[in-house]
């Protein structure tokens, strides 16, 4: 039926155009094709939404991304990361059948989920739906209030990231994992998201590692020594990465994998630490770090001295996707999901604290979106609990 339909309208075409002296169509395959692409766009599905409590009801093409969608349409929809770490879009889906692109059980807990839990960055628009989204259009909670900080200082931990530290003129909480929107103050522009790698409790002194990017504006002013002692302007904190759902035994503490990438290795170290120092947490760890090459691994020694000191087992295991075949380096080379299989087998050889089946363990991710899904993916296969998983993604963009 649709090929007769498309024969008869290649048909009306050709005659159109021999009546206004054009050239001919003579290909019918582009013709099938444009009026396959013209159809399609004339007569695409689209969506009632209803959202309260805002009482506003929109029209959305099926396929769309939530978010997108209301922000196309010059609603205020409170977001931070974009990538379905923070929570901060989420909502709660009263009426339809929305699609969600990530594993809901990554970020949610069970209730939440019985209850309609979704993320509005991670949803795909396929029916009508009634919708429960706090702080759409409200401007009080449009935004974190913005502090002022100076420059603090800049350390060089590899050839691309700098450990960089601010001075806040107020005190505030935050926890490390937990990131920051940073621009430096007066200038336009987007502000940049970064990853917080130390606690703070009523304290003044912010810590980041940030990579410095080849021609990332940003990222080179905020590595810039020639900066210290300038004005930066701070909004946090956002995100609840680093914070793990399900309860732990006190008595047998299971294992905890930490798997991070590029400067990842920051907001994971500062975690380690801050379960330790706040909640004398001993679990085993797996440490696995994915950096460029050998001048890129940072952070290994720091959490080595906190596991002597903190007398819990430790095994990690860098992964080099860069570095020269003709080098002398002979641990393993190419991606983190790759070598998961085998980096486990041998922790459990390592040490009996790892023997515990996957299940079990806990999981910390956090570095670039490539290593974190493709992670996830080899990590489901094995049997790991997606509520016992908390995880950040690092959007790949200079800035």
């Amino acid at each position: 039926m649709r090929r007769a339909f498309f024969g008869l309208s290649i048909a009306i075409l050709r005659n159109l155009s021999a009546r206004a002296h054009v050239p001919r169509v003579t290909e019918s395959l582009h013709c099938e094709v444009w009026m396959f692409h013209w159809l399609r766009k004339k007569t695409a599905t689209q969506c009632h939404v209803a959202i309260d409590p805002a009482d506003i009801s929109i029209k959305i093409d099926s396929g769309e991304n939530l978010l997108e969608a209301v922000q196309k349409r010059g609603f205020f929809a409170p977001y931070n990361c974009r990538v379905g770490a923070c929570k901060t879009c989420q909502i709660v889906v009263k009426e339809g059948k929305p699609k969600s692109l990530i594993e809901r059980e990554y970020v949610f807990s069970e209730e939440e989920i019985r209850a309609g839990a979704y993320l509005a960055c991670q949803l795909k628009v396929e029916s009508d739906m009634r919708i429960e989204w706090r702080g759409l259009t409200d401007p009080n909670v449009k935004q974190l209030p913005s502090h002022m900080a100076t420059l603090h200082s800049i350390q060089q931990m590899t050839p691309r990231i700098f450990r960089v530290a601010l001075q806040l003129e107020t005190r505030l909480q935050w926890a490390p994992g937990q990131f920051a929107k940073l621009i430096p103050a007066g200038q336009a522009g987007t502000p940049r998201c970064y990853s917080l790698v130390n606690s703070g409790n009523d304290t003044t002194l912010m810590v980041f590692d940030i990579t410095r990017y080849p021609g990332g504006m940003l990222s080179s002013w905020l590595t810039d020594p020639q900066h210290i002692g300038k004005q930066v302007q701070v909004e946090a904190p956002f995100g609840q990465f680093g914070e793990l759902r399900a309860s732990e035994s006190p008595i047998e503490p299971p294992p905890l994998l930490c798997i991070a990438g590029g400067s990842g290795m920051g907001a994971i170290n500062g975690i380690l630490t801050h379960r330790h120092q706040s909640h004398n947490k001993r679990n085993p760890v797996v440490l696995v770090y994915g950096a460029r090459d050998r001048s890129e691994i940072y952070g290994l020694n720091e959490v080595a001295d906190l596991a002597g000191s903190a007398k819990f087992p430790l095994y990690s295991c860098p992964v080099l996707d860069r570095e020269p075949q003709e080098s002398t380096w002979e641990g393993r080379r190419g991606y983190i999901a790759h070598h998961l299989e085998k980096i486990l087998d041998e922790s459990k050889r390592h040490n009996a604290a790892f023997q515990q089946p996957l299940d079990m363990w806990r999981i910390l991710l956090c570095g670039p979106s490539v290593m974190v899904e493709t992670s996830l993916e080899v990590l489901r296969t094995f049997g790991a609990r997606p509520e016992h998983i908390s995880f950040d993604k690092y959007e790949k963009q200079v800035a």
